[in-house]
């Protein structure tokens, strides 16, 4: 029977057939690859392993002996390791698989008295992070109670010191719209400046 061995270490969705299977959607590494030879000589029992606990007949590794099918060893961090001889083995990726993460990118803001709007900082950090790398992202806020008082004194002195640290109090969008604003009326003037001097003979028509 035909036999496909993938390398070590390739990960993705794997294709078995019955009656052998992963689980839906899954990505399974190759971990290990034995050849029958190797696991009989550490008095592995290859049917009584790999072949009897699925139904399948002894008849079935003699075929799979002569065709030099190995077990494969698929694991994976989200399912149990799966023990499949190679000759049930009908797609695997290839290593061009690329992993993916879901990703948090947090910031600790330190105490903060509850009357600040976070809003502007929420859509600046959206925009920031979709013109870096191409992502709407979804931006919450979380809130912890603090284990220690902010007394009256020390709450004036953190909020004349922060309000003294703020450079950026206009949105990306805003700044955009305003600079758009200013090319106009530039362009505008010098429209205007460029009549004149037609007018006046010192610009060639």
């Amino acid at each position: 029977m035909a036999s496909m061995i993938p390398p070590i270490g390739t990960q993705g969705v794997y294709g078995l057939k019955a009656p052998f299977t992963t689980v839906p959607n899954t990505v399974y590494t190759c971990a290990a690859i034995r050849y029958f030879v190797d696991l009989e000589n550490l008095g592995v029992n290859i049917y009584t392993a790999y072949y009897q606990p699925f139904g399948l007949e002894t008849a079935q590794v003699d075929a799979d002996r002569r065709g030099t099918v190995a077990v494969i060893t698929l694991v994976s961090d989200s399912a149990a390791p799966i023990y499949v001889p190679s000759s049930y083995v009908v797609s695997y990726p290839d290593l061009t698989h690329r992993d993916y993460h879901h990703v948090v990118l947090s910031a600790s803001l330190g105490p903060l008295p509850d009357y600040i709007d976070l809003s502007f900082v929420q859509a600046s950090m959206a925009a920031l992070i979709s013109d870096t790398i191409g992502l709407e992202p979804k931006v919450h806020i979380s809130v912890a109670p603090l284990t220690d008082s902010v007394s009256p004194e020390q709450h004036e002195f953190l909020e004349v010191a922060r309000q003294a640290a703020i450079v950026n109090r206009t949105t990306p969008r805003a700044q955009v719209l305003e600079l758009q604003q200013t090319k106009t009326q530039l362009e505008q003037r010098l429209a205007i400046m460029e009549l004149i001097l037609r007018d006046h003979g010192l610009l060639p028509e």
